[in-house]
């Protein structure tokens, strides 16, 4: 099977192509093949109170290598809280219509919050933002943690 590795639609989507449980952070076309040490993670803390980083700098989108993103992904020991934290993220405009998504999807689909989409006509856009949900299993119930 083919992944879709750009967004076409918004989540929740069950569609075979689509990446399944999936934290977007935020689910565009990067080229993480033409940086180095560009995508990394730690682990702070002490248990049960640890958080995974992991942390995304300057790594370039597929076809508008000149656009890069940083952004990080915070998972949380024990709470199951997520957060997404955008630095510096451009779209392309001349590639898969300049979408990005950031959100989170279960494993079969059928569940996933939106936190964030955007489409930009203009091509670059800058920003620094936090996004964060609470999932609680089972049954993956979502909701905003902001």
């Amino acid at each position: 099977m083919d992944v879709n590795w750009t967004p076409d639609g918004p989540i929740p989507d069950a569609a075979a192509d689509v990446p399944k449980a999936a934290i977007f952070a935020p689910w565009t076309d990067w080229h993480s093949g033409l940086c180095t040490n560009c995508i990394y993670h730690e682990v702070v803390g002490v248990a049960p109170n640890r958080k995974l980083i992991v942390s995304y700098d300057d790594v370039p989108l597929f076809s508008c290598t000149g656009f890069l993103g940083s952004f990080q992904i915070v998972l949380y020991e024990t709470s199951n809280k997520i957060e997404n934290h955008l630095t510096h993220v451009d779209v392309c405009p001349g590639w898969d219509l300049g979408i990005a998504t950031q959100g989170i999807l279960n494993e079969d689909g059928t569940q996933g919050m939106l936190l964030w989409a955007e489409m930009q006509p203009t091509g670059r856009q800058m920003m620094k933002v936090g996004y964060g949900c609470q999932v609680q299993l089972p049954g993956m119930k979502l909701q905003p943690a902001l």
